[in-house]
């Protein structure tokens, strides 16, 4: 996995909850990003709240929650698992 990749997959798993009516997922993930002992992790968790701070986090699209699916962890409910 690239940084890149690794930059990409922490802002999206605060950001979909986010702009698809899930504050209390987004909030999870941040949290743990802000706990992570990863420092580039941690200063995504920094960048996204002070997007937060300035109210510059995207317009939800979905005010009803009906779009999307979060399943636990995930972004939606998984059909299958490497680890079954």
């Amino acid at each position: 996995v690239t940084d890149a990749e690794r930059h990409y997959a922490a802002e999206a798993a605060v950001l979909l909850p986010w702009r698809y009516s899930r504050p209390d997922v987004a909030e999870r993930n941040l949290r743990a990003l802000e706990g992570s002992e990863d420092a580039r992790l941690q200063s995504i968790a920094r960048e996204l709240r002070e997007r937060q701070r300035l109210d510059q986090l995207p317009e939800p699209l979905d005010p009803d929650g009906t779009v999307a699916e979060f399943v636990e962890d995930n972004f939606a409910e998984h059909r299958f698992s490497y680890g079954d």
